[in-house]
């Protein structure tokens, strides 16, 4: 399509930029700017099983809700996944998507819940070692939890 753009218009590409589509500020309907960078991404995904309850009986179960929450609270905006190379920082990991894998309503607690993590990372740190600090997030997250039960 762009090589057919460029004949066509005799156009000559001297930059391209593929950006996300297109989302606007709430408050003032002002399109977000496009910003520049080169960082790497990675979207690690967090599935917690639990013990599936009756609502009443919370204690006879484990809410994989409240495990998920809790990877989520010591995951979002951790500086432990941070990194850096001449001397600027990449931002901190947010959560993408965080919700119960439940397919309808019903009175017991979620036995499956998953959370998405936007995480960015220099040269300078292989993606696996962030999957591996997010493992030690989750069972550290899960033994708070089953402490907490």
């Amino acid at each position: 399509m762009y090589a057919e753009l460029k004949e066509r218009l005799g156009l000559d590409y001297s930059l391209a930029i593929v950006s996300e589509p297109c989302k606007y500020d709430p408050d003032n309907g002002e399109p977000i700017p496009i910003t520049g960078g080169s960082v790497g991404k990675i979207l690690p995904l967090v599935v917690a099983k639990g013990r599936l309850a009756h609502s009443c009986y919370i204690l006879a179960g484990l809410n994989s809700a409240l495990i998920v929450s809790e990877i989520m609270r010591n995951v979002e905006l951790s500086t432990a996944f941070l990194s850096s190379d001449l001397g600027v920082s990449n931002q901190p990991p947010a959560t993408q998507i965080m919700r119960d894998l439940k397919t309808h309503y019903d009175v017991s607690t979620p036995e499956y819940s998953v959370a998405g993590f936007n995480m960015t990372f220099f040269m300078s740190t292989k993606p696996m070692n962030l999957v591996a600090k997010l493992k030690d997030v989750s069972a550290k997250a899960l033994q708070t939890v089953v402490t907490r039960y």
